[in-house]
């Protein structure tokens, strides 16, 4: 994403999490969402949904200003605030809200069983389809 690619950014990020995030959670860096891992597809998008209130309020405190923060608060270029309002109002959509749980959610029910058929280190095209139900269920209940 845009932030990636600016310490000024990534630090205002930074600074939101941890005056935000509650005591004692672990709010780790955003993941790419990989296509042919499925574990790390779905960390990717557990995270995500983790950060997605602190990635508005980084467009908010881009476009408004905050006195919170105002070491990282300042000479933000037109080109930032115009990025910023453009993020903001995707973050913000219901469309992309709607997805966003959407896929959380089957994703999170799914990782207990996406794990079991196929480890970490593992891809998609190399993982052992299950040729019956029965060993579907054995992978699956089993490990």
């Amino acid at each position: 994403m845009w932030i990636k690619y600016s310490p000024k950014r990534e630090g205002l990020l930074k600074a939101i999490i941890s005056k935000r995030s509650q005591v004692g959670t672990n709010i780790s860096s955003i993941l790419n969402v990989c296509i042919t891992r499925w574990v790390e597809n779905i960390d990717g998008w557990e995270r995500f949904s983790q950060h997605h209130p602190f990635l508005i309020e980084l467009c908010e405190v881009i476009l408004f200003g905050n006195s919170e923060f105002r070491d990282n608060n300042d000479g933000w270029s037109v080109e930032d605030e115009r990025n910023s309002l453009a993020h903001m109002k995707a973050l913000e959509s219901f469309e992309f809200i709607y997805s966003l749980v959407t896929l959380y959610r089957s994703r999170s029910s799914l990782k207990e069983a996406v794990v079991k058929v196929q480890g970490k280190d593992q891809d998609v095209g190399e993982t052992q389809s299950p040729r019956t139900t029965a060993d579907l269920h054995r992978i699956l209940f089993q490990g």
